[in-house]
């Protein structure tokens, strides 16, 4: 069972007055489906602490919150300085790395990638792979990749042209701006960034 790290949504809760760590159950049925053992990350606990007690094979970067530079707050602030650090080392060791919505966003911006406030990408739409079959997806995010940076190549546009999924050039690194937790298990873009993300931690055995 391979076993991928996950990490986490950020939320501060009233009732309780506390920050809580959390992941939609939807990824744990995902990650039963697909055989993989599912390790979610805390942001108390460094990466490498991960992989040297739990010798993970991948990661990926879950939806949710926004990145700081574009809505400011400490929550989004925590969660960038945690994923930056795993995104480093990943491009450092070719560390298979899987960005989701939010997690698709960080990678690209990281980048170098232009990203801007867009519309009409929260509900469901049409997206385009780069040969030629459209797909429909569900999204839920106001920021969208309009231009990739220097070594990272697009897989799928929206009818805009707007990036909805990515790969590295060189390095494993893969994005995608739908929730696949949130799709069918079955759906032709979420397994085929699945089987991308895969072929990337089998070349690591």
């Amino acid at each position: 069972m391979r076993r991928i790290g996950i990490t986490q949504r950020l939320l501060e809760t009233r009732e309780y007055i506390e920050t809580r760590e959390a992941l939609d159950v939807r990824w744990g049925e995902l990650f039963y489906h697909l055989s993989w053992g599912m390790i979610p990350l805390s942001y108390a606990v460094p990466l490498e602490v991960y992989i040297k007690e739990f010798a993970l094979e991948g990661v990926i970067l879950s939806g949710g919150n926004d990145l700081n530079d574009f809505v400011s707050s400490p929550l989004n602030k925590k969660r960038d300085a945690y994923e930056k650090e795993i995104l480093r080392y990943a491009k450092q060791y070719a560390f298979p790395l899987l960005g989701v919505c939010r997690g698709a966003q960080m990678i690209a911006y990281e980048g170098g990638s232009l990203l801007e406030f867009c519309e009409g990408h929260v509900g469901r739409h049409e997206i385009f792979w780069e040969e030629g079959e459209g797909e429909i997806i569900g999204s839920e995010h106001q920021l969208a990749i309009k231009e990739l940076g220097a070594g990272l190549i697009p897989l799928a546009r929206s009818c805009e042209g707007l990036v909805e999924a990515f790969r590295g050039e060189e390095a494993p690194l893969f994005g995608m701006m739908w929730h696949p937790e949130r799709q069918d298990k079955r759906s032709a873009g979420t397994l085929k960034m699945v089987e991308l993300f895969s072929q990337a931690l089998q070349k690591r055995d």
